[in-house]
Formats: structure tokens, C-alpha cells, sequence
């Protein structure tokens, strides 16, 4: 996969750096990175040149998000409904150029249930439909970097948030910069690592 140079030196610098956020060691030497701050630069690195082309990198940034933590859904519950329709609006929105559909439900916040993971995960779905909005894209964007990078949507627990922000930056973002899914998804059971 081809990506920038400007792209590569952005997500090393991201690599480099410890996050609180992340539950990151606070004794490991590396310098303290300031996470929003940083997941804005990369956010507006992805949209910059072309706005078209740039909706559409952080709709697949957030589709592969997306499809992260809905295995958080299904350990939950058998019963996932809001996933489909939306996964089938991105699809027809990133192949199709179909708009998404005009008062769409899916961009309504679920009910809230006992599970904070469930709740969290089923929070990115609605945010991935309302990134299909151009005027709304980043706000969503932010929102599921925050459930699933800050919070429990992909994992239930922090030890491996930095694992899930090293697959994003190594495997997400430069796929969603080509405008494709990652080749390699993340799973709860198989927690991603970088391949020696």
C-alpha cells in the first residue's frame, strides 16, 4: 500500500509518543503526546487536499472502527439489527455514491442497556451513519476514535487501548488513505500485534 511520505512521518510521530488516554506507562521514556490534539492532525491530514476524497477516507476510518467493535456486539448479545443497515448505507455511499437516506433513523442514539461495551459500540454504529453526512463527518469521526480508542467499544478493558491505536495506525489509516478496509481487522480474541 502506497501512502504519503508526510502521511508516513504523521503516524511515526503518533507511534513515538504516549498517550494517558491509552493507559500508556507512564515511566516508559517516551514523550507525552497530547491525544485529541493528535487524533485531530490526523483527521484533518485525511480530509485536507480534496473534500470529496477526504469524506471518504474518514467514512472508511470509521467504517473500520466500526467493524472492530461490533464483535463487542455480538459477545454481547445475538441480537444486532443497527449493524446491516448501516454497514449496507457505507457500502452504497463508498461504491455507489449513494447519499445516505434523508431523517435516517440510524443516526439516532439507542437505547442505553446495563453494558457500558455494549452501549459504547453500538454509540460508533450511529456515529459511522452520521459520518456519511459530509457536515457532520469529523464531529462523528471524533466520536468513534473517542468510544473506541478512550472508552470500552472494541475492548473492555484499558490494557489494550494501545494495541487497538497501533492496528489503527498502522493497518486503518493508511488503508482509509487509499480508500479501502484494512486487510487485517481487529479482534477482542486475537488482539492485534505488530508482525516482527
Amino acid at each position: 500500500m502506497v501512502i504519503v511520505e508526510p502521511l508516513r512521518e504523521l503516524l511515526q510521530e503518533l507511534w513515538s509518543y504516549r498517550y494517558d488516554e491509552l493507559c500508556d506507562d507512564r515511566d516508559d521514556g517516551r514523550v507525552t503526546g497530547d491525544f485529541w490534539e493528535d487524533c485531530d492532525r490526523l483527521i484533518t491530514f485525511l480530509e485536507t487536499d480534496d473534500p470529496s476524497l477526504g469524506h471518504r477516507r474518514l467514512v472508511y476510518l470509521g467504517w473500520a472502527m466500526a467493524l472492530a467493535a461490533t464483535a463487542t456486539i455480538k459477545r454481547v448479545t445475538s441480537e444486532d439489527t443497527q449493524s446491516p443497515p448501516v454497514f449496507a448505507a457505507v457500502r452504497a455511499f463508498l461504491e455507489e455514491q449513494q447519499p445516505p437516506p434523508a431523517n435516517w433513523s440510524a443516526t439516532e442514539p439507542p437505547e442505553i442497556v446495563g453494558n457500558q461495551a455494549l452501549n459504547e459500540a453500538r454509540y460508533v454504529i450511529v456515529e459511522l451513519a452520521r459520518a456519511l453526512y459530509p457536515d457532520q463527518a469529523v464531529v462523528a469521526l471524533f466520536d468513534i476514535l473517542d468510544d473506541c480508542l478512550d472508552s470500552y467499544a472494541i475492548e473492555p478493558g484499558g490494557q489494550y487501548r494501545r494495541n487497538v491505536f497501533n492496528w489503527m495506525l498502522v493497518e486503518v489509516v493508511p488503508a482509509a488513505w487509499s480508500c479501502r478496509l484494512p486487510s487485517t481487522m481487529y479482534d477482542f480474541d486475537n488482539p492485534w500485534t505488530l508482525s516482527e
